[in-house]
């Protein structure tokens, strides 16, 4: 019996619902980065998204992904990706790294660079991370109140061209 993974329209309910059941660690890094309960930290990240989505794996709803996307100095976008998953995510891992490195490149294709940061304490989201192809860079103090957080990144960084007089 094949998986079915499948991506749809963000709607109040999935919302509801993937706060509710958020994963433990997913609670605690919203919170470490920006003292957000899980619906403030979903209903923030989708408002500021380009692009959001449902992910659902064998008909359940598994988390909503997105990607925020930002124009710096030298006009060359970047993106934001991230990702909040509930606990019937761990059910699926395969599934959930294939269906990944999808979103990724989809993603690469409208930026040329991805970066965000990832809590040094949310192991198992810096595995699939690593899965995905991204360079983790040491952890820094980032959070709120200091916490340590992973730098993650991948494709080619937007640098500001200096012109030479």
């Amino acid at each position: 019996m094949s998986i079915s993974v499948s991506f749809g329209q963000v709607v109040p309910k999935a919302v509801d619902y993937v706060a509710q059941v958020m994963r433990g660690s997913d609670v605690d890094e919203v919170w470490a980065s920006r003292k957000m309960d899980p619906k403030q930290a979903l209903v923030t990240s989708i408002m500021a998204s380009e692009w959001s989505a449902v992910m659902w794996i064998d008909q359940q709803i598994v988390g909503i992904v997105g990607f925020v996307k930002v124009a710096n100095d030298s006009n060359r976008d970047y993106g934001i990706p991230w990702f909040l998953g509930t606990h019937d995510l761990e059910k699926y891992p395969v599934s959930f790294v294939k269906s990944g490195k999808k979103v990724i490149a989809h993603m690469m294709t409208l930026v040329p660079y991805l970066e965000n940061y990832v809590s040094a304490e949310n192991i198992t989201s810096i595995e699939f991370l690593k899965h995905m192809g991204f360079t983790i860079e040491e952890p820094q103090p980032v959070g709120v109140e200091g916490e340590l957080f992973h730098k993650f990144h991948m494709g080619v960084e937007p640098c500001v061209i200096l012109s030479l007089h």
